[in-house]
C-alpha cells in the first residue's frame, strides 16, 4: 500500500521510482509471484479501498487507484521479462 501511494503521487513524475520499482518486481517473482496475479490484486485493491473508504471512494479517486496500479503492475511485469534479469 506504501509503494501505491508514493505512485498516485507521484503520477505525474515517475522517473526516479522506476529502478525501485523493478527492483521490487524481481523480488515479487523469487515470491512466486506470477503476471496473471496482478490483476488478482488489482481488483482485491479496488474493492478493499471502496469498503474501507465508503462515500469518500469517489469515481475520481477509484480512477486514479487504478491508473497507479496498472502503471505499477505493468511496469513490474516488463521489468520480469528484462533479458538481463532472466539470464541472471
Amino acid at each position: 500500500m506504501q509503494v501505491l501511494t508514493v505512485v498516485v503521487r507521484s503520477l505525474e513524475n515517475l522517473e526516479p521510482l522506476l529502478p525501485s520499482i523493478d527492483d521490487m518486481a524481481r523480488r515479487h517473482v523469487t515470491y512466486g509471484v506470477e503476471d496473471d496475479h496482478y490483476a488478482v490484486v488489482g481488483q482485491a485493491l479496488i474493492m478493499t479501498l471502496r469498503g474501507g473508504l465508503g462515500a469518500t471512494f469517489t469515481p475520481e479517486t477509484e480512477e486514479a487507484w487504478r491508473e497507479a496500479y496498472t502503471i505499477l503492475s505493468t511496469r513490474m511485469i516488463g521489468a520480469t521479462k528484462d533479458r538481463e534479469f532472466l539470464a541472471a
